[in-house]
C-alpha cells in the first residue's frame, strides 16, 4: 500500500513498513484539522495497521484488531515532515512517529488476532456476549459539539463502531 510505505529490512523478529508524511500527503491529512492544527486521523491508525497486517499476513482468512488503544495525537507540523512506521511484534502491532528517526513516540497499538492462528485464548466468538452497533454520525456529531469543531471529509471515514460486552 502506497500510504503504509516501504517494508524495512528486518533486523530482529519485528515487521515494519516506514513512510514520510507531512501537511500535504497523505492526502487525508490536509482535510484533518482541529483548531487549524493538522491531526493525523485515527481511522488512519486502523488503516495503516489494516495494510500491514494484510501484506504480513497473505495467506490468512481473517485478521482482525483486538484491544485497540489510542495513546497520544500526532499533530504534523505546517513546514516539517516526519517518519511514521508501523510495527508488528509477535502478535501485535502499533504505529509510531518521529521527528528525527531516533526517538519514537506511540501513538497506536493493538493485538493481532487471525483465522489461521492457534491460540490458547477462549474463542472470540464465546468471549463476547453482544455487539452493539453505533451509527459514527452520532460520535462525530457528539464530538462537534463538545469540541465546537467541524470534523469535514475524509476524517469521517468510520462508518459504524462496534461495542461489545466480554463476558
Amino acid at each position: 500500500s502506497a500510504h503504509l510505505g516501504d517494508r524495512l529490512p528486518r533486523v530482529s523478529q519485528d515487521v515494519v513498513f516506514e513512510r514520510l508524511i507531512d501537511a500535504c500527503a497523505p492526502s487525508f491529512v490536509p482535510e484533518h484539522q482541529l483548531h487549524s492544527t493538522i491531526v493525523f486521523p485515527a481511522a488512519g491508525y486502523l488503516s495503516l495497521m489494516i495494510d500491514a497486517m494484510a501484506l504480513t499476513f497473505p495467506e490468512a482468512s481473517v485478521v482482525c484488531l483486538e484491544d485497540v488503544q489510542f495513546e497520544r495525537a500526532l499533530v504534523i507540523p505546517q513546514d516539517m515532515s516526519c517518519a511514521i512506521r508501523t510495527v508488528l511484534s509477535g502478535d501485535s502491532i502499533r504505529v509510531e512517529s518521529s521527528m528525527d528517526t531516533t526517538f519514537w513516540q506511540c501513538h497506536a497499538r493493538a493485538q493481532i488476532r487471525s483465522r489461521f492462528e492457534h491460540t490458547t485464548t477462549t474463542p472470540l466468538h464465546t468471549r463476547y456476549t453482544e455487539w452493539e452497533k453505533i451509527d459514527a454520525i452520532n460520535i462525530y456529531q457528539a464530538m462537534e459539539e463538545r469540541a465546537n469543531i467541524n470534523l469535514r471529509g475524509a476524517f469521517r471515514a468510520t462508518r459504524n463502531i462496534y461495542r461489545n460486552n466480554v463476558v
